[in-house]
């Protein structure tokens, strides 16, 4: 016999409030490890969000990898109050529009990586311009 026996008569409700708790700590311990590197380790911190900013409104090629990674960083910065010509809603569609899909789409053609990289590089330049 299979069955489940943490959740077995447990309602719908019990467990959304569950879900609430566990995602509440979560926050509360995202928030922690921001302050914490904020107070002990600020130079450090400042320094890695600020190059990879440059990187981002600078490159002339980015992959999609390299943009994750320097798209967490923004975030990071965001979310420290270090960045604030920029919010999550930004980085969101601009996470969106340098998918391949969607440079293949914004520029008419299919493209080859090496294209695309430089794509995603330009278009991410034109989107920040004026940004940070």
């Amino acid at each position: 016999q299979i069955s489940n026996q943490i959740t077995l008569g447990v309602t719908e409700e019990d467990i959304a409030g569950t879900m609430s708790a566990v995602c509440e700590q979560i926050m509360e311990k995202e928030r922690a490890a921001r302050d914490f590197l904020l107070h002990n380790k600020r130079v450090e911190i400042e320094d890695k969000l600020y190059r990879s900013w440059g990187l981002l409104k600078y490159a002339r090629s980015v992959s999609s990898k390299e943009f994750m990674q320097l798209l967490s960083d923004a975030r990071l910065a965001v979310g420290l109050g270090l960045l604030t010509d920029i919010d999550q809603t930004d980085l969101n569609r601009l996470m969106i529009a340098v998918q391949p899909a969607a440079l293949q789409k914004h520029t008419g053609r299919e493209l080859a990586q090496e294209e695309r990289d430089a794509a995603r590089a330009d278009y991410i330049r034109e989107t920040l311009a004026n940004k940070g």
